[in-house]
């Protein structure tokens, strides 16, 4: 496994928490910075509530890392989740962040098969 697919993977992880505990920044800190803008537009956050505390063994399954230069993709199921789904990642000044959609040409992660190992 390279450099970059394990810093993927401790980013779906680092995501996956931030998601769970509820906090905005936290999130908004991981996604790309278009994305953020739009998840802060859209995500309301309760000003008085407390952050949930994520369970930090929260079971994460990574399939199918696929990287093409500076974007990639990968299925993610959790314990909570019905279905996997796919993520996407953009590297930007030398760090992975989490982007709603991938770029142009890029492969979903199921698409190309034997990519990677679970994790």
């Amino acid at each position: 496994m390279g450099q970059d697919e394990e810093s993927i993977r401790k980013l779906i992880g680092d995501f996956t928490l931030a998601v769970e505990s509820g906090t905005k920044a936290e999130v908004m800190n991981l996604m790309c910075p278009e994305d953020a803008k739009h998840f802060d537009l859209y995500y309301e956050e309760d000003p008085e509530a407390e952050p949930e505390q994520p369970d930090p063994d929260i079971d994460v399954r990574v399939d199918n890392v696929v990287i093409n230069g500076d974007a990639a993709s990968a299925t993610v199921q959790t314990a909570n989740a019905a279905e996997p789904s796919s993520l996407y990642f953009r590297k930007m000044e030398g760090r992975w962040t989490v982007c709603m959609y991938g770029p142009e040409g890029m492969p979903e992660s199921g698409d190309t098969p034997g990519s990677t190992t679970p994790q």
